[in-house]
């Protein structure tokens, strides 16, 4: 689990600390960065995982669009302190600045294309790749890569969602990758995955059998793997089937694949207070196994959880600023009660 995620210049994050606990809530008007800071683990998961040809920038369409005040002359750095270990990477558009990596067994450190572990150094590394990426792995000695496989792994394992409807319940050839896009395309393939090996979650299939749902899958003349939905025996083909439905089949489906981290964009789109409630109730059940993020506008979302998981999130010019509420949840609990107001009142009217 990450206990603290450090940020420097990426979007309005010029320089953002954030302590995290299981499940966490960030929350705060639009524009103030709960989004950024969303982001920036997809971008740490795309730094480590680059594939040739492809920029762990493109989804920002380059790194002049994502460094803070689109200063060219500034790095973009983030840390992670895990359980495990602490992260440090350091960039300036494509090319790797500096990493750290600090484990129980392992001290690594890289500079530019050089990298020294346990006192060991190595040098020739590719500057356009993560140390711990393939590329550059091949270059070390295997019982250090089998290490730092372990964190590669943790990294690149981050799930990030910002659900669109439309494309997660696209049908997906059979032949593509399983896994599930920020948009939750792909979700299809691994639900119909889970479905035929008889492996679909007991909180999946209840959901839909209280909701009076149930889902069938056909595999169409061009290889597309289909997701229809029966709606109290009514079959209801994709393009038909409910957007909030969709996104908490999305969601759960999500967590089944396990993820270290599952950050989820903007949480209450699309889905009634009960469907809210609901997946509340699952973050819970998981966050043993799995890190939530969530970033939320909802007094809905703000109410329903506990006063220790949110995040404030507000801006100040053009840096975003974080802070945890400051009472203890029992104390914010009774000033609530004897002032007869809500956890999200109190947040809006800034009494938190």
């Amino acid at each position: 689990m990450i206990r603290e995620l450090s940020i420097q210049n990426f979007k309005s994050l010029e320089n953002v600390k954030i302590e995290l606990g299981k499940i966490n809530v960030l929350v705060g008007p639009n524009g103030s960065g709960k989004t950024a800071i969303i982001e920036s683990l997809l971008l740490i998961r795309n730094l480590v995982s680059k594939i040739l040809g492809m920029s762990p920038f493109g989804l920002w369409w380059g790194y002049d669009n994502v460094v803070f005040s689109k200063d060219l002359g500034r790095n973009i750095v983030i840390e992670i302190n895990s359980d495990e270990f602490y992260y440090l990477l350091e960039v300036h558009r494509e090319r790797f600045v500096k990493e750290i990596l600090m484990m129980k067994d392992l001290n690594l450190e890289r500079s530019e294309d050089k990298v020294i572990i346990n006192n060991e150094e190595y040098k020739g590394l590719n500057e356009e790749y993560s140390a711990l990426n393939l590329v550059n792995l091949a270059r070390l000695p295997r019982d250090k890569v089998m290490v730092l496989n372990s964190v590669y792994n943790f990294l690149t394992g981050i799930m990030v969602l910002r659900v669109d409807p439309y494309e997660a319940i696209s049908p997906i050839h059979a032949s593509e990758i399983t896994a599930i896009d920020i948009n939750g395309r792909g979700m299809v393939k691994v639900l119909h995955n889970l479905y035929s090996e008889g492996n679909l979650p007991g909180y999946i299939d209840e959901f839909l059998k209280e909701e009076g749902y149930s889902i069938s899958f056909k595999l169409s003349d061009e290889g597309n793997v289909i997701l229809y939905v029966n709606d109290h025996g009514v079959i209801v083909p994709p393009p038909s089937v409910p957007s909030g439905l969709i996104k908490m089949l999305t969601i759960m489906t999500a967590l089944a694949l396990k993820p270290k981290i599952l950050a989820i964009d903007e949480v209450e789109n699309s889905l009634h207070l009960k469907y809210i409630e609901r997946l509340l109730d699952v973050f819970d059940y998981f966050s043993n196994d799995t890190q939530i993020i969530l970033s939320t506008h909802s007094p809905a979302v703000i109410d329903l959880v506990k006063p220790s998981y949110l995040v404030l999130v507000s801006k100040e010019g053009l840096s975003t600023k974080v802070r945890r509420v400051n009472k203890k949840d029992e104390e914010l609990k009774e000033f609530l009660v004897k002032n007869g107001i809500t956890l999200s009142d109190a947040y809006f009217y800034g009494a938190i």
